[in-house]
């Protein structure tokens, strides 16, 4: 960190030859001062992905959780001030392009038109992801175009957004709504929430 230096932000790349985290040290002001240009050893896609928490830091702010949609992987750093460094790379199903935690699970949503759906995760206590098995979900529309997965606040709940009208599965607008067991799975099939607007990409909760 910076001398002075009251912070630090982080913000994600998406370029189809290599994905980068640039890191700043944030003033007291809110000034930001560029530090470095750190690899996510994974890819972008090289367009806009119009969707939400790509890049994802831990609670604590220890951990920086990065989706990789070109090369279909999550990059996990350890954080210490302005300073990334790499602990893993892994699988993360075809062109994950949002992230969300709640305690030791991380969901990723899938956003390939062949298979949108979310997949979760262990988060141990050195930040480090392993797959929880059979915990694939698809979306209820194939051609949902999903903008962002989210934890609700008590953690007992997935919600995803669509970005497409499906005129024939009403409702033709929505959100997706997947309960999330004991054991981390969310259920087999989401509850279908009308979101009366188009678009919608985002999420937010109180």
């Amino acid at each position: 960190m910076l001398e002075g230096a009251a912070g630090a932000a982080f913000a994600m790349t998406n370029r189809s030859q290599g994905n980068r985290i640039i890191t700043y040290s944030r003033a007291a002001d809110g000034t930001l001062t560029r530090v470095d240009s750190v690899s996510t050893r994974g890819t972008g896609i090289g367009t806009d992905l119009d969707t939400q928490d790509g890049l994802l830091l831990s609670s604590d702010h220890r951990f920086l959780y990065a989706a990789n949609a070109g090369s279909d992987n999550v990059t996990v750093f350890s954080v210490a001030g302005t300073e990334l460094t790499f602990l893993q790379k892994v699988y993360a199903g075809d062109v994950p392009n949002s992230l969300t935690i709640n305690g030791d699970l991380l969901y990723v949503l899938d956003g390939s038109v062949a298979g949108n759906g979310i997949r979760g995760f262990t988060v141990a206590d050195d930040g480090t992801l392993t797959r929880l098995p059979h915990s694939f979900r698809l979306l209820s529309s194939p051609i949902a175009v999903p903008g962002e997965v989210q934890f609700s606040p008590d953690g007992r709940f997935l919600l995803v957004t669509h970005k497409t009208t499906n005129v024939l599965l009403p409702p033709k607008n929505a959100i997706d709504v997947f309960r999330v067991g004991d054991n981390g799975m969310a259920s087999a099939l989401p509850k279908r929430e009308p979101s009366h607007g188009l678009r919608p990409f985002s999420l937010a909760f109180r």
